[in-house]
């Protein structure tokens, strides 16, 4: 066996080692990010989060956001433990929410949406067994038209058995 044949052979098992330490590096981000809390992040504010979907079912109707400017709005929103001083959260409408990360980990939420259309709560649990926690979301003047258009159609009766996407 030549020099150059020996330096062939390590340089080629460098190369699958190198592969495979790609592979596996990408596999644990992936199963990594599939079990962070990305339902309790969104809630809670979390900043830097990457979600790049929102699936929100109940009341008879789905909606899925996939919109990057009313994510990229929900997400910065700041996420309040109490509602400010004169604002209220009067009745309204419960759905079960599921968000993706970029990795394609996902979570779920509860929200309720205010029947003025101004108020979201968000519930996240931190464990299985554990009790809600709730914070609240309020709809500023700079929201984009397309979150106007997602709180009419969970808020309306008339949408039972269709669907939203944006």
């Amino acid at each position: 066996m030549t020099k150059s044949t020996s330096h062939k052979r390590f340089a080629k098992r460098l190369l699958y080692i190198g592969i495979i330490g790609v592979v596996i590096y990408w596999l644990g981000i992936i199963i990594f990010h599939s079990f962070a809390p990305i339902g309790k992040d969104f809630c809670i504010g979390t900043s830097g989060i990457n979600i790049k979907k929102i699936e929100i079912t109940g009341q008879g109707r789905e909606a899925l956001i996939v919109d990057k400017t009313l994510i990229d709005y929900l997400v910065r929103r700041p996420k309040l433990r109490s509602l400010p001083i004169g604002e209220q959260l009067n009745g309204g409408s419960s759905y079960e929410a599921r968000v993706y990360d970029q990795y394609l980990g996902h979570d779920r939420f509860v929200l309720l949406v205010g029947d003025d259309g101004r108020v979201i709560q968000l519930g996240y649990f931190e464990s299985p067994s554990a009790e809600a926690n709730y914070t609240y979301l309020t709809i500023g003047t700079d929201a984009p038209p397309n979150l106007a258009d997602l709180i009419r159609f969970l808020l309306s009766d008339a949408n039972r058995g269709k669907n939203w996407i944006k």
